[in-house]
């Protein structure tokens, strides 16, 4: 009884943010992909607010309830469970109901003419469910990899969900695609595209210098911006550029851009340490693209610095989780790639102990339940010590992240 109820609400709010849409028209971009959908989603609602009044789903509110919550209320909040995961709750589903007749009867909002939406594509069907809610302006698909494979027979079949976003397109909508897809395309449609490729990037000096090409020219950043952060800024950069705002005053916003709380956040605290804070979320991705920037930061630092020898840098991996029957082989791979990316690596429970079975070399490795607390972790670190914090959000490694953070401030 209590899910046919859901059910029934979740169809309710669906119908009032079609009827919203219908009455304020807003152009909307779509986003889905296994890895960086979230920052490609703030850095173009953060490029596009200078030109217009952009909605956006806040933290990961990706899923049905959430895009929904969003179109009827672009100022929702949702509620942030243990697992990381933005729910709505009973009371908040009927506040929304509340909200959206209010707003079409009354339109007492200044509602967004530019709606930038990150889709979830955990199950399949998912992307069919949206598709049937709206059709987009514009749809970025950033990539397809091993998330959420659980509930997929195999990667392909993950694929062809998230490449399905490309049916609610508009007649002449704009596709943006990863280059690694370009071969997946269904042919026939009437849409436009583009493909992107992650930027020429380097780190020198403290400094990230990354360039990429679009249709109204060359794009040059320097900053502090991750590999991660990079990615995404010629996704964000093409469909600013398709709404009509200048290239100058999209490399200014870029440049301005800051990262998300948990995502790579980079920190110098007492002892010399240098925290990096990625553990918002895992997967097979964006593990490799946080190895390659602790790398980064500690070329970086090392140029900068006369002392002598290069800092030490630490590792802290917790648990990949959403693979499904990848999960075992996933972790093997980690750890073979991870073995020369740092020079001590502390590796959380289950997953740890799979990723080092395979890590290699002259790198020491400590094994440690998922209940490690902060003090255990100073025991292992050293003055001037580079530290990578990553593990999905399940693991709870963000929360270890920020009593570190605050035991070295």
């Amino acid at each position: 009884m209590k899910k046919v109820a859901t059910r029934a609400l979740l169809w309710i709010l669906s119908l009032l943010a079609k009827a919203t849409l219908e009455q304020y028209r807003p152009r909307i971009v779509a986003i889905t992909g296994s890895v960086g959908k979230t920052t490609a989603k703030e850095m173009t609602a953060w490029v596009l607010s200078s030109n217009f009044r952009v909605g956006k789903n806040p933290d990961n509110a990706n899923t049905e309830w959430g895009v929904v919550a969003t179109i009827i209320n672009p100022d929702f909040t949702p509620t942030i469970v243990d697992d990381g995961r933005a729910k709505i709750t009973a009371r908040q589903a009927l506040e929304l109901i509340g909200t959206g007749f209010k707003n079409m009867v009354f339109q007492t909002i200044s509602y967004p003419q530019v709606l930038v939406l990150e889709l979830a594509a955990d199950r399949p069907g998912d992307i069919t469910w949206f598709n049937r809610l709206m059709r987009y302006d514009v749809v970025v698909v950033t990539n397809v990899g091993q998330v959420h494979l659980e509930f997929y027979d195999d990667q392909a079949h993950l694929r062809n969900e998230k490449l399905s976003l490309i049916k609610g397109l508009r007649k002449d909508g704009l596709l943006i695609i990863n280059e690694n897809l370009r071969r997946y395309i269904p042919t026939g449609g009437s849409f436009r595209q583009q493909t992107f490729a992650e930027p020429a990037y380097d780190f020198e000096n403290g400094q990230a210098r990354y360039s990429f090409t679009t249709d109204a020219g060359e794009v040059r950043i320097s900053n502090r911006h991750t590999r991660a952060m990079a990615l995404s800024a010629p996704i964000a950069a093409q469909i600013a550029l398709e709404l009509g705002i200048n290239l100058t005053a999209i490399s200014n916003k870029i440049s301005n851009f800051k990262s998300l709380r948990g995502r790579f956040n980079v920190d110098r605290l007492k002892r010399g340490i240098i925290l990096i804070n990625d553990a918002y979320n895992a997967n097979p991705d964006s593990v490799r693209v946080a190895l390659l920037g602790l790398q980064d930061i500690a070329k970086g630092v090392d140029e900068l610095s006369s002392a002598k020898p290069r800092r030490r840098r630490v590792a802290i991996l917790g648990g990949m989780r959403e693979l499904g029957e990848a999960y075992e082989q996933a972790h093997h791979e980690i750890g073979r790639f991870a073995s020369d990316k740092a020079d001590l690596f502390i590796l959380i429970g289950e997953e740890g102990r799979l990723m080092a079975d395979t890590i290699v070399g002259n790198a020491a490795k400590v094994i440690q339940t998922e209940n490690i607390t902060a003090d255990e972790i100073l025991k292992h670190l050293r003055d001037n010590d580079i530290v990578l914090i990553k593990a999905s959000k399940a693991i709870g490694l963000d929360k270890l992240a920020e009593d570190l953070k605050n035991k070295l401030s």
